[in-house]
């Protein structure tokens, strides 16, 4: 067969596999899967660098995403929840803060991860915003370490192994509250 002949027959089976809108067996239930445009994703599976408890508020989003940056952090596991770290620190709810505590489990369990990064941020609703500490930022921000510590402590001692960084973000800044031990908050 010479080439006009293969590029037609190409044609066709691209195509034929083009105009399959449903390629997965899934009609049984009358649910079909309808592919929206091309991507590709590796299929390798990766080693977590890190699993991130953190909020959905997108207020914090360039923060959030610039640590990342600047920690070296490649692949990450994020887990957002209302209120960020704020679940593991208790008081939530125990079924809440072992939901959390799953998710990070399976972090490490499946992607090797090492390091747990927890979150909190300034003016969060899950704490009812700034206002529920009399509009006082440092009040607020030492409220947020503690929490941060006791999340901290409870990740630790469910998985010994890990390392465990903790993170106040307020809207000037990230401030490290875990680590190398807290430092200032207000600085």
């Amino acid at each position: 067969m010479h080439s006009g002949a293969h590029a037609i027959l190409d044609m066709a089976n691209f195509l034929l596999n083009f105009s399959n809108p449903f390629p997965y067996n899934c009609l049984q239930r009358g649910a079909p899967i309808r592919k929206l445009f091309h991507f590709d994703s590796p299929r390798e599976h990766y080693k977590c660098d890190a699993a991130i408890v953190w909020c959905f508020d997108h207020r914090f989003e360039a923060a959030l995403r610039k640590l990342i940056k600047r920690s070296s952090i490649v692949h990450f596991d994020l887990i957002r929840v209302a209120g960020g770290a704020k679940s593991l620190a208790g008081g939530d709810g125990e079924a809440d803060r072992q939901f959390v505590m799953e998710q990070v489990r399976k972090s490490v369990k499946l992607h090797g991860t090492e390091n747990v990064v927890l979150m909190l941020h300034s003016d969060c609703g899950g704490y009812g915003g700034l206002a529920a500490f009399n509009h006082d930022a440092a009040r607020e921000a030492e409220n947020h370490r503690q929490d941060l510590q006791r999340a901290g402590d409870f990740v630790q001692a469910n998985l010994p192994h890990v390392n465990v960084l903790g993170y106040f973000v307020d809207f000037e800044g990230v401030w490290e509250a875990l680590q190398s031990r807290a430092r200032e908050l207000t600085a």
